[in-house]
């Protein structure tokens, strides 16, 4: 199973720099996700509606480098960090007074469940096919 996992530096415009927030995140694909359209999107207005639920109440830094920094100290308290520490550029202001979109990302372990729940399913499917197979053998031989 996949931790699914990084350190992620988001960096938006603010005026005439930039603003740079900092988190540990699973499934950061969910930035891109346009919950009306069912699908990933690149548009910077669905990323930022995004990015305002993920990266809500992180501390804000107005240097790039006390951001890494941070992201750094982050790291080090981490046992596993699959992706490292990557950057986002969105090209739009996180305004935190603007509504996020409700929860409706699915995190890695609600997928890892979802896919064992399948397996289970086809595994029970194939058992019940052999099952079938191996009665039908028997009554032959019986007919026999």
């Amino acid at each position: 199973m996949s931790a699914d996992n990084g350190i992620y530096i988001l960096k938006t415009p603010k005026g005439d720099g930039f603003e740079y927030r900092v988190a540990h995140l699973q499934c950061i694909e969910n930035v891109e996700w346009d919950e009306e359209a069912g699908c990933c999107s690149e548009d910077p207005d669905i990323q930022i509606k995004n990015a305002r639920y993920m990266w809500d109440g992180c501390k804000v830094f107005v240097q790039e480098t006390d951001a890494l920094s941070f992201a750094l100290k982050l790291e080090s308290g981490l046992t596993i960090l699959e992706y490292g520490i990557s950057s986002i550029d969105i090209d739009r202001e996180f305004d935190p007074s603007a509504p996020a979109p409700p929860k409706t990302h699915v995190s890695s372990k609600e997928v890892e469940q979802t896919r064992l729940l399948r397996e289970a399913e086809k595994d029970f499917r194939r058992i019940a096919v052999m099952a079938i197979d191996r009665a039908n053998q028997i009554a032959r031989l019986i007919k026999e």
